[in-house]
C-alpha cells in the first residue's frame, strides 16, 4: 500500500539518490529519476543491497542555489516543528469515490482478463451471480493512450476463491477467469465505471462488465488522478498524459509533458495541475481548465517541483517545492495566483518531507512524513495533527470534508492506528487495531478499510458501518460516495453494496 519516492529513500537510508537509482536498476525496477515513486517490494531490494554493503554512503546533500528575486516574493511563514517522533517513510494512496446505486442490496460484478483488465457483472438483488468474461476485441476511440498515476491507484493481488458469504451477504457460486498477476494495475471510479490501467493496457468497464473504451499502450509506470467528471491517466517519468471521461478519451495532452512528468492532479472541477521536467529549468508547473486549455505556467529555475494542485475556487495553485538548508531537505508550498508568475505565500514545512497536496472541504491540505497539514487562506499554516505513532502507512484525502490516515508504532508489524482528520488539521476520531491494512480510501462521508481478513466500511467518525468477511483475497478497495464499495484483485474486480 505504501508508495516511496526515491529522494525519500535516499533521506531514510543516508545515502545518495544515485545510489538508490543505481541498485533499481540492478534489481530491474523501473525508476527515472529522484522523484519516481516505487512500493514496498523496492524498499525491501533497497535495503537488503545496502545491508549487504556493511557501510552506509553519508549523504549528499544538494548544493544550495541563489535565491530567486526577493522583489516580488513574500515572506515565508514557517510551520514550527512537531514534537513528535519522526517516522522514516510513509505511503500515500490517495482515493477519490463516485455516486452509484443506493439500493440496499449485495451487488457483486466480477472482472476477468486476458492480460488485459476487462469484466463482467453479476445480478442485482439479495443474492450475487458471476459470469466468466470471454476474450475480446480492442476497441479504440481514437487517438493513442497512455497512463499513469497520482497517487489514486493501486494494484491488485492474488484471488479466487470460492465459499458462502456471511456479514449481510447470502452464498451464491462464482466463475472466474484466470489471468497473469500484474503489481503494476491501477484502478479508480470513473462515475460508475472502473478504469483499469496496467502496463500495456488502458480499460473503461461498465457495470455489466463489457468494456466502454479499450486502448494498447506502453507505459512504464502508470497512474491515475481523478477530477469531477474525469481522469487523467499519465505515465510518471515518461511523457504520456491522457484525460479520459466515462465514454473513453477526451484529449491527448501528451505534447505537453515536456522532458517527463513528475506529477499530475485534477481537482473537483477537473483543472489540471501538471509538473514536469524542463529543460534549462529544475522544473515546470502548467495549469489547464477543464476544456484542455493552458491558462498558467511558471518555470523554476532554482527549487524542484514535487507536486502542485489547483484549488477549489480555481484562482490559485498550489505548489510544493523541495530544496535544502544547511545541508537538510526543505520542503515548501507556494500559492501561485493563475494570472501572474509570482508566488503569493509560501510555508515552509521545517524538518518535514511533503507526501501529498490536494484539498477538500475548501481548504489547502497537505500529508507529510510526520504530520497532517491545513493550510489558511493566505497559505499559512491553519492547524495540525501530529501523528500518534511514527510511521505513516497509508493515506486517504478523498472524503467530503475529511482525510485518513493509517499509523504504525513500529517500523514493521501491525500494531497501528487508523485516525480520521479535518479541514482544519483537527482529529476527528481514533482507532486502534492489531490487524494489517492492505488499503483505505475514502469518498464522500465513508472510509473503506481493506484488512487482510475483512472489509470494514467506517462513517467519518470510525463508527462502523458495513463489513464483509469474505473479500476473495482482493488486494485493493475504492470506496463510492454512496456508501458501496469497489473490492479488487488483479484478475478481477467487484461491487460490495451494504
Amino acid at each position: 500500500m505504501s508508495k516511496y519516492r526515491v529522494y525519500e529513500l535516499a533521506k531514510e537510508f543516508n545515502t545518495d539518490s544515485k545510489v538508490i537509482l543505481d541498485i533499481l536498476k540492478r534489481n530491474k525496477f523501473k525508476a527515472a529519476n529522484n522523484f519516481s515513486s516505487v512500493g514496498e517490494e523496492e524498499r525491501t531490494a533497497i535495503k537488503n543491497s545496502l545491508n549487504n554493503k556493511g557501510a552506509k554512503p553519508q549523504a549528499k546533500a544538494p548544493a544550495a542555489k541563489p535565491a530567486e528575486k526577493p522583489a516580488a516574493q513574500p515572506a515565508e511563514k514557517r510551520a514550527e516543528k512537531p514534537q513528535a517522533a519522526k517516522p522514516n517513510h510513509g505511503g500515500s494512496n490517495s482515493n477519490s469515490g463516485n455516486n452509484g446505486n443506493n439500493s440496499r442490496h449485495d451487488r457483486r460484478s466480477d472482472a476477468g482478463r486476458n492480460n488485459s483488465n476487462s469484466g463482467n457483472a453479476g445480478s442485482h438483488g439479495n443474492s450475487r451471480a458471476a459470469a466468466s468474461s470471454s476474450n475480446r476485441p480492442s476497441h479504440t476511440n481514437g487517438g493513442n493512450s497512455n497512463n499513469g498515476g497520482n497517487r489514486n491507484g493501486n494494484g491488485g493481488g492474488s484471488n479466487n476463491r470460492g465459499g458462502n458469504r456471511n456479514d449481510r451477504r447470502n452464498g451464491g457460486s462464482r466463475n472466474e477467469r484466470g489471468g497473469r498477476n500484474d503489481r503494476t494495475n491501477r484502478f479508480a471510479l470513473l462515475g460508475d465505471r472502473l478504469l483499469v490501467v496496467s502496463t500495456t493496457r488502458v480499460s473503461v468497464l461498465a457495470d455489466d462488465g463489457s468494456e466502454v473504451y479499450a486502448q494498447e499502450v506502453k507505459l512504464d509506470s502508470p497512474a491515475i488522478t481523478l477530477g469531477g467528471r474525469t481522469a487523467a491517466v499519465y505515465d510518471v517519468g515518461g511523457t504520456t498524459l491522457y484525460i479520459l471521461g466515462e465514454r473513453g478519451l477526451v484529449r491527448d495532452l501528451s505534447t505537453e509533458t515536456e522532458n517527463g512528468i513528475i506529477s499530475a492532479k485534477l481537482n473537483s472541477s477537473d483543472m489540471l495541475a501538471l509538473v514536469t521536467d524542463k529543460s534549462g529549468y529544475k522544473s515546470s508547473v502548467s495549469v489547464y481548465n477543464a476544456s484542455g486549455e493552458r491558462v498558467f505556467t511558471f518555470n523554476s529555475s532554482n527549487r524542484y517541483m514535487i507536486d502542485a494542485c489547483v484549488e477549489r475556487g480555481g484562482k490559485h495553485v498550489a505548489v510544493a517545492t523541495l530544496g535544502s538548508e544547511d545541508a537538510m531537505f526543505v520542503s515548501t508550498i507556494r500559492r501561485y495566483a493563475l494570472d501572474q508568475e509570482t508566488a503569493v505565500s509560501a510555508c515552509v514545512l521545517d524538518d518535514s518531507l511533503l507526501y501529498e497536496l490536494s484539498s477538500f472541504g475548501g481548504t489547502l491540505v497537505a500529508v507529510t512524513d510526520d504530520r497532517f497539514l491545513a493550510l489558511s487562506g493566505d497559505g499559512s499554516l491553519g492547524g495540525s495533527y501530529d501523528y500518534a505513532y511514527p510511521y505513516l502507512r497509508g493515506s486517504t484525502l478523498g472524503g467530503t470534508d475529511f482525510g485518513a490516515l493509517v499509523l504504525s508504532r513500529y517500523r514493521s508489524g501491525s500494531a497501528g492506528k487508523l485516525v480520521t482528520v479535518g479541514a482544519e488539521g483537527n482529529l476527528i476520531a481514533s482507532l486502534d487495531t492489531q490487524r494489517d491494512v492492505l488499503d483505505i480510501s475514502a469518498a464522500g462521508k465513508y472510509l473503506a478499510v481493506l484488512y487482510s481478513d475483512e472489509l470494514v466500511i467506517y462513517t467519518s467518525d470510525l463508527a462502523e458501518y458495513a463489513s464483509l468477511t469474505d473479500t476473495q483475497y482482493a488486494r485493493g478497495v475504492r470506496m463510492r460516495a454512496d456508501g458501496s464499495a469497489v473490492l479488487l484483485g488483479s484478475q478481477h474486480g467487484w461491487l460490495f453494496v451494504p
